[in-house]
């Protein structure tokens, strides 16, 4: 076992029970020999143990040593010494009969053995003996008293007599592992190639190597069995080296990195080499303290597969500690008995989507107070229109009052002064404007305040006539056209008070801003278009200057102020249209005119 080489022991003494006299016991020798049988790493698979029954020749060299005596103390005597030589003679041949007979004891042994087994006599390694197993490796040979060069001339090409001729003459043992052998067929057929693995053994005789016994074993099955293994366990890695998630296995007590995919390494911040062969704790010590050599020891002991999602580690990357996210399972893997002997790990990291729903979670926190503020503040600006609304009117409408009783309180003549009439008229005027204002802000309030009320489907061409109706003496007074094409939207799903009031101020906007240098033309037209209905409304008035598009429908906002207006109709539209969903956009060209688009909401 120390050594791998063989060992031939001294002869061994034993007393065993007489077969016919049990209480009484009869003198044995023995002589063995262990031969050890190597595996591919060099380890000792088997010990060959021969044991070869010496007892007659132990027993003969007692009877020749006292044979010696006696002829010693008689040498005087003649008649002694021809007894003597009489019976060294006897002994002589019952020797050489023991020998032929233990001889023929070790073959029979060698019949019943597993292992291929031949003696070869001289440099020509010729065979002088052959057991079943062996001669089964080629059957239809003719071997016995053949050499081996000319009975299996393949072994000659495949490297074996070359290893004969160096244990002749050398002495040493030689050990083969899974060493190949073609042996060639007949009939055309294909070659057959055997893998052994065998020792071959010079044995002596009077100090010289006179031949060499060889022990052999067929191990074909076994070699071709591996490489299918090794075969398997390459497709295996080529599977875990291109496997889009991080693998690993971890063998034995100490969870030993056996398997480690280059994601897996990335994951850990190192090389597979780096952690290859090393116990989990030794390669990524920064993970002791972290619960993960617990739940390996539970998935061990309970043979359960574990699950874990988002699980928080710490890992050295880059000279740093980083905190990260895992999805993972340990599923333990058993062996051909049912016994766990390793666990597998598959893991994927999830830091960044842990990372972004905790931005979006706080990002939805933050929107919750900001739409809380919000709510605040527009019921605080609700509050405050409502009061400054409120609190102005009684003034406004006292100045009002007080200026109609200066009217009848002064003198007719004193209107004739020069100024004071256009004075009166300018203040009249500014408390007009002011009523107004203070009743816009309470529709804002009323259009803040409102929840969308309740859509239904309304005739668009009705509510555009009814609407040219409440305006019919504005556009009488600009003498403007208007033409109505919208067949193509007979009704518009959106709330009908909404609408009028939407039509309302595109179509009193195109009057108002008219161009002084030709007759309004105003064209209403509806049409669908991906997935919205679209009421356009243009005309051919000042247009406006689009580099202020985005002060356009803010409050109190006028592109031109040779009009009256307060600016809040624009924001009014914009507001009704965006709360139902839908989206307003204009188009228009300084001089020429401009032509605002609603976009009703699908499905509104």
């Amino acid at each position: 076992m120390t050594t791998g080489k063989p060992h031939e022991m001294a002869r061994q003494h034993y007393d065993v029970p007489d077969p016919e006299v049990p209480s009484q016991f009869v003198e044995r020798h023995w002589l063995p020999l262990n031969t050890p049988v190597l595996d591919e790493q060099g380890q000792i698979q088997h010990i060959i143990h021969q044991v070869i029954n010496v007892t007659e020749h132990v027993q003969a060299e007692k009877l020749l040593q006292a044979s010696q005596v006696r002829e010693q103390a008689a040498r005087a005597d003649a008649e002694q010494r021809q007894q003597q030589q009489l019976h060294n003679q006897t002994e002589k041949l019952q020797s050489a009969q023991r020998q032929v007979k233990q001889r023929d004891t070790l073959y029979q042994i060698f019949e019943q053995t597993p292992a291929a087994i031949c003696i070869n006599r001289g440099p020509e390694h010729r065979y002088t003996y052959i057991n079943d197993a062996y001669q089964q490796l080629f059957p239809n040979r003719q071997l016995l008293g053949r050499p081996v060069a000319e009975a299996l001339p393949e072994s000659v090409s495949d490297g074996f007599v070359a290893l004969l001729d160096h244990v002749y003459r050398s002495g040493e043992t030689y050990f083969g592992y899974d060493r190949p052998l073609k042996i060639k067929q007949a009939d055309g057929r294909v070659d057959q190639e055997l893998y052994f693995t065998f020792t071959y053994q010079a044995y002596w005789e009077e100090g010289q190597v006179v031949g060499i016994s060889t022990f052999a074993y067929d191990v074909t099955e076994q070699v071709l069995a591996r490489r299918q293994y090794e075969a398997r366990q390459q497709q295996l890695r080529d599977l875990f080296e291109q496997a889009p998630v991080a693998i690993a296995v971890f063998r034995g007590s100490e969870y030993v990195v056996e398997v480690a995919n280059p994601l897996v390494a990335a994951l850990w911040g190192r090389t597979p080499d780096q952690v290859l062969g090393k116990p989990l704790l030794e390669a990524l010590p920064e993970v002791r303290d972290q619960g993960f050599r617990e739940l390996l020891d539970e998935v061990v002991q309970t043979g359960k597969a574990f699950v874990a999602r988002e699980v928080e580690a710490t890992l050295q990357r880059q000279d740093r500690l980083e905190k990260v996210f895992l999805d993972f399972v340990y599923q333990p893997l058993r062996d051909e008995e049912g016994l766990i002997t390793s666990v597998v790990a598959v893991a994927v990291e999830v830091s960044e989507q842990v990372n972004a729903r905790r931005e979006i979670e706080e990002s939805q926190r933050q929107l919750t107070l900001a739409n809380k503020q919000l709510t605040r503040a527009n019921v605080d600006l609700d509050n405050f229109i409502y009061t400054a609304s409120h609190d102005l009117k009684a003034p406004i409408l006292n100045i009002e009052g007080l200026i109609e009783v200066l009217l009848d309180q002064l003198p007719p003549e004193s209107l004739q002064l020069t100024g004071v009439e256009r004075t009166i008229e300018h203040i009249t005027g500014s408390v007009q404007r002011f009523k107004r204002t203070i009743e816009h802000l309470t529709e804002i309030t009323k259009l803040q305040k409102e929840n969308s009320p309740e859509a239904s489907e309304v005739n668009l061409a009705r509510v555009i006539a009814e609407v040219q109706l409440d305006l019919a003496p504005d556009i009488r007074a600009a003498q403007a056209e208007v033409t109505v094409e919208v067949a193509a939207c007979p009704t518009v799903r959106f709330p009908e008070k909404n609408l009028r009031s939407v039509i309302y101020n595109l179509l009193s906007n195109a009057i108002k801003y008219r161009s002084p240098e030709r007759a309004p033309l105003v064209r209403i037209h509806c049409h669908e278009t991906a997935g919205y209905q679209v009421l356009t409304v243009a005309d051919n008035g000042l247009g406006m200057d689009l580099s202020r598009r985005g002060k356009l429908f803010n409050m109190f906002t006028r592109l031109h102020d040779h009009v009256e207006g307060s600016g809040i109709g624009l924001y009014m539209v914009r507001k009704i249209v965006e709360n139902a969903g839908g989206k307003i956009d204009v188009q228009s060209k300084m001089g020429e005119g401009s032509a605002f688009s609603v976009h009703f909401p699908p499905n509104s």
